[in-house]
């Protein structure tokens, strides 16, 4: 009985080298016992598959992905890419007085109007339960046609009581009144906020001044972590409402000096009066009832991106 013969090549643990400038080993011939014709039939096999391996490459990457790979698109793909990624789980509307808005169940916006800068709107609560917009963090954003955000304003302020509306008014910036067109009403985690860096001054202190046409508040601190705020506001007679704001002012000032941690003075200069607050925050542990005083500790990015939807500039 003749003896098996031994293979004289064994393709079936072939791996290509896939290194730059590298020799991949595709197979061995072993020189006993060769058969000439076997050798040609060899060589012309590794002849060919050398000749369209370029062609089997490119075949396979004009057909996209191998099956079961895994593929990273990367931050440019066409998938991350959104409109404007702030409203891409909200509706936009275009705005009218004819716009009804369904916030929530049994919760509507509607009257919508915009007089000079003024932007108003009614939210009607016909549920069962007071509604407190504050409780979700809701923000009104405004848009122009082109759908670029002009104008956020915060609505956490607004408690509205069952079978009951409120008449929400709002003074829009100069622009923003001229070139409003659409609005949608969008949730926000404190999470969502962007960051923010603050600048020191020369004494080291981190500071963040809000101010609008009135009042000045200067938030101090630490970490950006909240220690201290500074209110200045200044009022002059010649608005219609100077009494009644004078008197509020006033009484403020007198309750807050009660106050453990806070210093408040009121002047009245004859043509306007100024009022001044300094809250030592670490200190004070009444609830001041204030929108615009945060509480000790509170992150500078909350203070900045809240402030800022209140129509203050902050820097």
């Amino acid at each position: 009985m003749a003896k098996n013969k031994k293979n004289k090549f064994n393709y079936t643990n072939l791996k290509i080298n896939d290194e730059e400038l590298s020799i991949t080993k595709i197979g061995e011939i072993v020189p006993e016992n060769q058969n000439p014709i076997f050798i040609f039939v060899i060589v012309g096999i590794l002849l060919i598959f050398i000749f369209f391996l370029p062609n089997i490459v490119n075949l396979i990457n004009d057909k996209g992905e191998l099956p079961n790979s895994s593929v990273n698109k990367g931050p440019n793909s066409n998938e991350d890419k959104e409109e404007n990624p702030e409203n891409k789980n909200n509706e936009y509307y275009e705005l009218s007085e004819s716009l009804k808005v369904n916030l929530e169940e049994n919760i509507v916006v509607d009257n919508f109007n915009v007089s000079g800068k003024i932007l108003s709107f009614n939210i009607i609560n016909n549920s069962n339960n007071k509604f407190n917009l504050g409780k979700d963090n809701y923000f009104l954003e405004v848009y122009n046609k082109d759908n670029m955000l002009l104008e956020r304003i915060i609505l956490n302020n607004i408690v509205v009581l069952k079978d009951a509306f409120y008449e929400f008014k709002y003074e829009l910036l100069d622009d923003t009144a001229s070139n409003i067109k659409k609005i949608t009403f969008v949730k926000k985690d404190i999470a969502d906020y962007p960051s923010i860096v603050l600048e020191k001054n020369d004494s080291g202190d981190e500071l963040l001044t809000c101010t609008n046409k009135d009042e000045i508040l200067t938030y101090k601190f630490l970490n950006n972590r909240l220690l201290s705020i500074t209110d200045n506001f200044k009022y002059a007679n010649e608005n219609i409402n100077y009494q009644n704001v004078y008197s509020i002012w006033k009484s403020n000032v007198d309750n807050l000096n009660n106050i453990e941690g806070i210093t408040a003075m009121f002047v009245d200069t004859g043509n306007s009066f100024v009022a001044n607050i300094v809250m030592d925050l670490e200190n004070v542990n009444n609830n001041l009832n204030n929108i615009y005083y945060y509480n000790y500790q509170t992150e500078a990015k909350i203070v900045k991106f809240e402030m800022e939807a209140r129509g203050f500039s902050c820097k």
